[in-house]
């Protein structure tokens, strides 16, 4: 059996008491305290946008803080400056569109247990603008035939880039198709106007692509061409 003198085991215990307690000490009254307020996830301007206050009520600096913001398999990382006691740092971060429309937000911060903030998107919240296509399905080889586009910001925000394009595989018609850009308010609608002369006949399909900033909408419509070779 092996004695160990007790000149050695108090002095080792009382070090690592010391470390627990003062360790426990600086958690409880050190540690940044440290408020995640107002938070939302949501279509603002041409985009989703996190947004969050992160208010630092401590005495003390908050040092290595970050967001993770984690959607569909991919992360986003934002490392935020220190923040000095009392001060309240204005979270505003651009998001792509999540493909599940989820977004889980985690608040890190050194010596605190990590904040989890989930958000789930409606399907109308990723669609701020309604876009109606007045074109007939029916065309003859060398008429010509006027369409209009309905476009409706449905969001609550005013949008300042709106963009329509659209794309027709192989030369079926005389006119050439463009990407147009326009603004939309909040809450009101505007028309484009074009025409198209068919030049061959066949079934077309025309696709339409509407972009809000990072947002996109696909559709398309069928046309079916007939007269001439």
């Amino acid at each position: 059996m092996v004695f160990v003198s007790r000149k050695i085991v108090y002095p080792v215990f009382l070090v690592i008491f010391a470390i627990a307690f003062f360790t426990l000490v600086y958690f409880v009254s050190f540690s940044p305290q440290v408020l995640v307020e107002n938070t939302s996830v949501d279509f603002v301007g041409d985009g989703i946008v996190l947004k969050a206050e992160i208010n630092n009520i401590s005495n003390h600096y908050v040092r290595d803080a970050e967001i993770v913001v984690a959607m569909a398999g991919e992360e986003i990382t934002a490392k935020l400056d220190p923040l000095a006691p009392k001060e309240v740092f204005n979270v505003v971060m651009p998001l792509p569109v999540s493909k599940d429309l989820r977004y889980d937000v985690f608040v890190n911060i050194p010596f605190r247990k990590s904040l989890h903030l989930p958000f789930e998107l409606n399907e109308s919240t990723v669609k701020p603008v309604n876009a109606t296509v007045q074109l007939t399905s029916s065309m003859v080889v060398g008429a010509t035939y006027d369409y209009t586009v309905k476009l409706c910001n449905v969001s609550e925000n005013s949008l300042s880039e709106v963009s329509w394009n659209e794309h027709v595989r192989g030369n079926y018609f005389e006119e050439s198709l463009f990407p147009r850009t326009i603004s939309l308010p909040k809450n009101e609608c505007k028309n484009l106007y074009s025409t198209l002369t068919p030049i061959k006949s066949g079934q077309v399909k025309i696709d339409f692509t509407l972009g809000v900033g990072g947002i996109e909408q696909n559709s398309s419509h069928t046309v079916n061409i007939v007269g001439g070779n």
